[in-house]
C-alpha cells in the first residue's frame, strides 16, 4: 500500500490500473486504504473528470468512512459547479445525491444555487438538475423550480433539447403552487411548443397526464 498510494491518481484513471484500486477497497481494511483514499481526495477533480476515474471515485466514496468519507465528499462539493457540467464529473455529483447522506443535498444545492437554469440547458448539467428532482427531498426541489420559473427566459426550457426533460422532472416532483405555476407556463406557451420537436413531445406527455 505504501508503494501504491503515491500513484493512486494515475491508477484510478488507467483502464487496467483502476482495478487495483477497486481490489484494495474490497480486500483491505480501512486503515490500509487511508493513504490511498487521501491521494484520491487530493486529486478529486482530475479523477472525477476522467472516463475511468469517475467510475472509481464513486466506490471510493462508498467505501470510505469517518473523516476520510467527509474529505472525499468535501472535495466533490468544492468542484461541484464544474463537475456538474462535465461529461464524466456529472455522474459523481449525481452519485452523491443518490447516497441520501444528511446535509449533502443541501450543500450541493447551495453550491449550484443561481446556476440551475444554465445547467438545465447543458447536456450534462441537466442530468444533475433532474437528479435533484428525482432524489432530493423538499425544500430543495421547490427552490430549484422557483429559480427556473423566476428566470425571464424560462419558456425556452420548454423547447430546449435538455431543458424540456428538466421541466418534465420538475412537474413530476412538484406539488401545490409550484406545480400550478409549471402547468401555467406550459399552457401559456403551448402554441410555441407545438412548432418544436422537443416542445411537442413535452406537450404530448403533459396532456396525456391530464386525461
Amino acid at each position: 500500500m505504501s508503494a501504491l498510494s503515491p500513484g493512486a491518481a494515475v491508477l484510478a484513471k488507467d483502464v487496467s490500473g483502476h482495478r487495483v484500486i477497486l481490489h484494495c477497497l474490497k480486500q483491505f481494511p480501512r486503515e490500509d486504504n487511508e493513504n490511498l483514499l487521501n491521494v484520491v481526495a487530493n486529486k478529486c477533480f482530475d479523477i472525477a473528470t476522467d472516463k475511468t476515474g469517475c467510475c472509481v471515485l464513486q466506490p471510493c466514496i462508498n467505501h470510505a468512512q469517518g473523516e476520510m468519507k467527509k474529505k472525499l465528499i468535501a472535495a466533490v462539493m468544492f468542484y461541484a459547479s464544474h463537475l456538474a457540467e462535465d461529461c464524466y464529473g456529472n455522474y459523481v455529483v449525481q452519485h452523491l445525491l443518490s447516497l441520501g447522506i444528511p446535509g449533502v443535498a443541501e450543500s450541493l444545492w447551495r453550491q449550484l444555487e443561481g446556476r440551475f437554469f444554465y445547467l438545465a440547458c447543458n447536456k450534462y448539467g441537466s442530468n444533475v438538475v433532474e437528479k435533484f428532482f428525482q432524489d432530493s427531498v423538499e425544500p430543495h426541489s421547490t427552490y430549484i423550480s422557483m429559480e427556473l420559473l423566476h428566470n425571464p427566459n424560462v419558456a425556452m426550457l420548454l423547447v430546449d433539447p435538455y431543458g424540456n426533460y428538466v421541466i418534465k422532472s420538475a412537474l413530476s416532483a412538484s406539488r401545490g403552487h409550484v406545480r400550478n405555476a409549471l402547468e401555467q407556463l406550459i399552457k401559456q406557451n403551448s402554441l410555441m411548443m407545438q412548432s418544436n420537436l422537443f416542445g411537442k413531445k413535452l406537450l404530448a406527455w403533459f396532456n396525456k397526464g391530464r386525461i
